[in-house]
């Protein structure tokens, strides 16, 4: 009796052992699968996370207009694309890749998902030709991302 009393004593410690580690996340790093933030939460998060990026974004170019733009001065649209391009595009793929560390709320991992994947596309769309990344020539590279981010409450990831 003592012995089947034991196993079951050790079972159950066991199985309180794995519920607290999946609690804690098992220290993933942000493995979304484990612990899952509430909609509130990953909103907080991944809206700073853009909010820091925006700000590299803004140092970027008030670096480059002190560099390039004196009273008066026009730049080309393509030397402002690529501006662009060296400026914004590393900082969304930062912005991604934080927000993909971060656990989407459960339920919402496909809506994000598809946000990542937008923001993504548009970083490749504007490698591809960085006209796109201005707006100012009919496309613009991040307007579906834009519009995703948006509507899910991620303001601060949508730049301009």
């Amino acid at each position: 009796m003592k012995a089947t009393r034991r196993k079951l004593l050790l079972a159950v410690a066991g199985i309180a052992l794995a519920i607290a580690v999946s609690a804690c996340g098992g220290g993933g790093g942000g493995d979304a699968t484990v612990n899952p933030l509430t909609k509130a939460q990953f909103l907080k998060k991944g809206n700073e996370v853009c909010a820091a990026g925006t700000a590299k974004v803004n140092e970027g170019f008030e670096r480059y207009s002190a560099a390039h733009l004196n009273e008066g001065q026009h730049v080309s649209d393509i030397s402002y694309a690529r501006a662009m391009a060296r400026i914004v595009l590393p900082r969304v793929e930062e912005q991604v890749e934080g927000i993909r560390k971060l656990a989407p709320p459960a339920g919402d991992e496909k809506r994000v998902k598809k946000i990542l994947a937008a923001f993504e596309a548009g970083v490749r769309e504007g490698k591809e030709d960085p006209l796109t990344l201005p707006g100012t020539h009919g496309s613009y590279a991040f307007e579906e991302a834009h519009e995703l981010a948006i509507d899910y409450g991620l303001e601060k990831c949508a730049l301009g």
